[in-house]
């Protein structure tokens, strides 16, 4: 079985990381298909511009290991793909994300956009380093109360919307932290000494933040804009 590492593919780059987070982005214009390549760590993927896409898995390990957010932190959903068929077009909506259980489970598949998309698929492949498995009840805690919230063993994802002319949200990292912008219009503040902060975060931006330190958010386009927060 041929296949390269998430790394490796062509239409997927790696971003940025530190020692709790590994980003990759993965663009795939309408009509494109990657080439076959492994998952092999927890994560979760966030959806920056929606569309179709079908997907063929191969190897020993087929079965693909979801978790999506729910108002009690998530359910779980397990696909058994046949080997190497693709399966049919599915829909994605930009700001959609779930959690993918690949670590002790990993799978090599390929994905094909459809050649009726409007725009390239744009997908956010977030990986939970090892390392960075969560020892407290911090990423619980922190979104307790969240409408739209995923939480696993070792991780919790939960999206915010900030309201245009609405006051600024300050948020106290007590653990590891990843704030992706969904839509773009969001101005964050942070820690002093930071070179990147303060700074306007554009659709599918983020920054990393440590135990510690704090963030303030503010919405400053016209229309609400949503915000995605991971925490180990």
């Amino acid at each position: 079985m041929n296949y390269l590492e998430e790394s490796e593919e062509p239409f997927h780059s790696e971003l940025s990381g530190n020692e709790s987070f590994r980003v990759f982005r993965a663009v795939i214009p309408p009509g494109a298909e990657t080439l076959y390549h492994r998952h092999s760590q927890d994560g979760i993927v966030v959806v920056i511009e929606g569309g179709r896409q079908a997907t063929a898995v191969i190897g020993p390990s087929r079965t693909r290991r979801f978790m999506f957010p729910g108002p009690w932190g998530a359910f779980r959903k397990l696909t058994a793909g046949v080997d190497g068929i693709l399966t049919g077009f599915m829909p994605f909506s930009s700001g959609e994300f779930f959690a993918t259980m690949y670590r002790g489970y990993p799978i090599v598949h390929k994905v094909t956009a459809s050649p009726r998309n409007s725009s390239a698929l744009i997908l956010m492949d977030i990986q939970v380093l090892p390392l960075a498995a969560a020892s407290s009840k911090a990423p619980r805690e922190a979104l307790r109360g969240a409408r739209k919230r995923l939480v696993t063993d070792r991780f919790a994802a939960s999206q915010a919307i900030m309201a245009p002319g609405a006051g600024a949200f300050h948020f106290g990292a007590e653990a590891p932290t990843l704030v992706l912008s969904l839509d773009g219009g969001l101005f964050m503040a942070g820690s002093a000494g930071r070179a990147d902060l303060p700074a306007a975060l554009g659709k599918g931006q983020f920054r990393l933040f440590k135990s510690g330190e704090r963030l303030e958010l503010r919405c400053v386009s016209g229309q609400p804009s949503r915000a995605l927060f991971l925490i180990v």
